[in-house]
């Protein structure tokens, strides 16, 4: 697991990129992103997966989720259901 510690008004896509690109260098499969720049800690927490496969069958190399209630996006900003 990577954890890389930012501190920003609001992340950006960059940033989730950026941790994915990390955890492919390194062939590892979790990561956070933890944004300490925002008023209620659990906002800023970001779990990017990679190389998880979906029940379909299909490899979602990107899969962002806020750890609150609400849907999952991918690489497309499509949510998976």
């Amino acid at each position: 697991m990577i954890v890389e510690i930012k501190s920003a008004g609001a992340l950006a896509e960059v940033h989730d990129k950026q941790l994915l690109t990390y955890l492919r260098l390194t062939n590892k499969t979790l990561g956070l992103v933890v944004n300490a720049g925002v008023v209620l800690s659990k906002k800023g927490i970001t779990r990017i997966v990679n190389g998880l496969r979906e029940p379909s069958g299909f490899l979602c190399v990107f899969r962002r989720a806020y750890l609150l209630p609400g849907p999952v996006r991918g690489a497309s900003g499509t949510g998976f259901g």
